[in-house]
């Protein structure tokens, strides 16, 4: 269709606008079109988005304002919202793209759109916010999607299998990621990222859990272990974390050694257990002998439609690591997440100089998933996170065949 440049809505506007489509900000009046836009697949009134969009317009914090950017794509023909694109602008290294398009559009549509979206908006982020890198993610199954980071000089940086449940079927996760060109060249290429192999060893398999009496188990433990349980974490330990937090002695995050507030650790604890369903649970860890905390493990970013989450692990004190405390308790974790909760798979991200971490997940069965690289810096160099997955049926088939081993 030929529009004269007069008639379309987008005249005039001088960038963020593509061959079919252009972008502007959200506005209250949008929530009107919700369900043409909106990334959740929940239903909710106007009024309900409304609120929800003034929360997101009117920041408390004016700082705040501009780290995250909601961005309507409206067709250029007709001015009719046709999805979405979510924008991670904050730490001025690694921007993120999260693109959501009108779910009742025929495929191949969605897929040209979703093209179109990385096609004005990624130049953008990298050349004119001067962004390092950009990443965003797909489904795996949409070529136009792969052609566009191609053609802009990115790469796969991450697959993890099973990741979305999409019309009744299992899809991977793709995760791209494009380079600011002009740092490629002050910098030189990041490592390449590595893809396990599907059949891998798993050296720390699960033990079953263990099943016990009224006089025999802690009060509190929701999964029991041989020597750790996990339980709810009880907001007054904050003061605790905070206090240990201080006599850190490893540095094993990119940003350093981290410093906790015990009261708001512990109300953060409070808040995320009073969601239901929550797209972040914690537990605490405990020694079953004593019931001391040495540290928290939890499933952060939930899907529930997807049966899918990120794991997370941290162990408080090193007298407490390498002593398969951790090992212990993340199979808790992986139980609890695959026979209790139903998820289908695992996904995890570790920092590419916590070698300790990434070898204790490859020893759980996890599988080398990818890169995202130049996520932060660290010493005098940038580093990345790597990435891992794990699929419910690896992970029982691992536990099963070494309980079969302990019985022979």
């Amino acid at each position: 269709m030929n529009v004269s440049p007069r008639s379309q809505p987008s005249a005039g506007q001088t960038f963020l606008v593509g061959t079919t489509i252009y972008f502007r900000p959200v506005e209250l009046e949008d929530a009107a079109t919700a369900a043409i836009w909106r990334r959740s697949p929940f239903p909710a009134p106007q009024e309900v988005v409304e609120e929800q969009l003034k929360e997101r317009l009117e920041p408390d914090d004016p700082d705040d304002w501009d780290s995250e950017m909601l961005l309507i794509s409206c067709r250029r023909d007709n001015d009719q919202p046709v999805g979405s694109v979510e924008l991670a602008l904050g730490d001025w290294v690694l921007g993120g793209l999260h693109i959501s398009i009108d779910p009742l559009l025929p495929e191949p549509v969605r897929s040209e759109l979703s093209a179109e979206c990385i096609t004005v908006l990624v130049p953008w982020m990298l050349y004119e916010r001067h962004l390092l890198t950009v990443y965003t993610s797909d489904t795996g199954n949409r070529p136009a999607v792969a052609r566009a980071v191609e053609a802009l000089g990115g790469r796969l940086a991450v697959q993890q299998r099973g990741r979305y449940f999409i019309n009744g079927e299992r899809c991977d996760r793709h995760m791209y990621q494009i380079f600011n060109r002009n740092w490629l060249k002050k910098l030189g290429a990041p490592a390449e990222p590595v893809f396990g192999a599907i059949d891998r060893p798993t050296s720390s398999p699960a033990r079953p859990s263990l099943m016990a009496s009224i006089d025999d188990r802690p009060v509190d433990a929701m999964v029991l272990g041989e020597r750790v349980y996990l339980r709810a974490f009880k907001p007054e330990e904050g003061k605790l974390v905070a206090q240990w937090a201080l006599r850190e002695t490893e540095i094993y995050y990119p940003e350093g050694r981290l410093i906790f507030n015990g009261h708001v650790y512990g109300h953060i604890h409070k808040k995320l257990a009073e969601k239901e369903p929550p797209e972040w649970l914690r537990f605490a860890i405990a020694l079953r002998e004593t019931g001391e905390l040495i540290g928290c493990t939890g499933l952060e970013s939930i899907s529930w439609t997807d049966g899918a989450a990120e794991t997370e692990t941290e162990i408080f004190r090193p007298e407490h690591r390498n002593a398969g405390y951790g090992t212990e308790a993340k199979h808790l974790l992986l139980e609890y997440a695959f026979e209790q909760l139903g998820l289908h798979t695992i996904v995890s991200f570790v920092a590419e100089t916590n070698t300790r971490s990434a070898a204790a997940l490859r020893k759980q069965g996890y599988r080398d998933a990818g890169l995202i690289a130049w996520d932060s810096f660290c010493d005098d160099d940038l580093c990345g996170y790597l990435g891992f997955d794990l699929l419910a049926d690896e992970w029982r088939e691992a536990r099963d065949r070494a309980a079969s081993a302990d019985r022979s």
